[in-house]
């Protein structure tokens, strides 16, 4: 995904890749279901059943403006009958416009379209899809390279030959989610990669999709960044040192499922979690040290029975270990403990200079029992 789409491609100065990554989540089916449009896709059907399903090839229209007929707000006493004739006449000759200089295969129109012009668009053959997001009506105008009309009569801009959008394929697909409900997708589909794509997940329920909807929104950065990262070094002919390799292949060879049960196997502490092994960042010239907290000389210096165990409590600690995450009566005790230790200490009494850095602070050295040679990378 990360090589073939393009920020550049963006009228907006925002360079978050994600912005042209759609997801789709589908529960049910299987994880080799899961597949990739280069298009836009979204939940809509067509306003006829008998309206096709699948084109090859179409001629997409986008239309922002409303295709009703307005009313005069004059109150006068008026017959039905000449406000009838005056609306047919008026939407028929809209509708025969359309046809007679666009000639499009489908109509998307972001607002409302009457039902008498649905019956115009109808006999001519042409697909009417309406009340389309503002957000969709941007993504179709932007994958389909085209631009949406206000209205039939405005004028197009410079860059833009031709009002009609085009694609690969039009499909309306439908997919069986695991409630038994079937779900209808509309397809615009076999657009340039670099345009955007979306990503249709399944393989599992809506909450595990969610999870793995956010994952794979937080690669999308990490690999993105990766790209970037190696076309900087690239443009400054900079070389990248042995180490890199060996960096690259710790990301392979690491297993997060492996990873994650042998955590909860073994109860390991965060601590553990912090230290071994785990990559905090995608760049390997990118490091972090340790917390101070967690270092020997924190430890060596504040007694043991003011230290907590899990400082680091979390919610899926909590689910793992059964215990409460939120602060209880013996953690308040513990923080009195440390105020009146700290100032009944005898060094309190004494007078403070100015001296270099602690050694607190500049100490790097890792807990007892945990490799001095391992780092923490950020």
């Amino acid at each position: 995904i990360v090589r073939v789409t393009s920020i550049n491609n963006d009228s907006t100065p925002n360079n978050d890749i994600r912005r042209n990554v759609k997801f789709k989540k589908l529960p049910g089916g299987l994880k080799t279901e899961t597949e990739i449009i280069h298009g836009c896709v979204f939940t809509k059907n067509v306003v006829h059943r008998c309206m096709p399903s699948k084109i090859d090839g179409p001629r997409v229209l986008l239309l922002k403006s409303q295709i009703e007929y307005q009313r005069s707000d004059d109150h006068r006493l008026t017959t039905l009958e000449p406000v009838l004739n005056q609306e047919q006449h008026y939407l028929y000759s809209y509708v025969d416009k359309i046809n007679s200089h666009f000639k499009p295969d489908i109509l998307v129109v972001e607002k409302s379209v009457s039902r008498l012009a649905q019956d115009f668009i109808i006999s001519n053959g042409v697909v009417l899809i309406y009340n389309v997001k503002e957000s969709i009506m941007q993504r179709l105008s932007k994958c389909l390279r085209t631009t949406i009309m206000t209205s039939i009569d405005s004028r197009l801009p410079s860059n833009i030959q031709t009002p009609l959008g085009r694609c690969e394929y039009f499909q309306i697909k439908e997919y069986e989610l695991n409630n038994s409900y079937k779900k209808r997708l509309m397809l615009f589909a076999g657009c340039p990669p670099e345009y955007g794509c979306t990503v249709l997940i399944r393989g599992g329920t809506l909450q595990q999709l969610k999870v793995v909807k956010s994952i794979m929104r937080l690669f999308l950065l990490i690999t993105y960044s990766t790209q970037l990262e190696q076309s900087f070094l690239n443009d400054c002919y900079g070389q990248i040192n042995d180490n890199y390799n060996d960096y690259l292949l710790l990301i392979k060879q690491f297993n997060l499922e492996q990873y994650i049960d042998t955590i909860i196997t073994n109860k390991q502490s965060i601590i553990d979690l912090i230290t071994n092994g785990l990559l905090l960042s995608t760049s390997p010239y990118v490091k972090y040290n340790i917390p101070y907290i967690l270092t020997y000389t924190y430890r060596q210096y504040v007694p043991s029975e003011l230290l907590y165990q899990n400082i680091y409590n979390n919610k899926y600690q909590q689910k793992r270990d059964n215990s409460n995450c939120s602060f209880d009566d013996d953690k308040q005790i513990k923080d009195t403990n440390i105020y009146s230790w700290f100032y009944n200490s005898p060094y309190n009494n004494e007078i403070i200079h100015v001296h270099d850095k602690h050694k607190f602070i500049k100490d790097n050295t890792i807990l007892p029992g945990i490799d001095q040679n391992s780092k923490v990378n950020n």
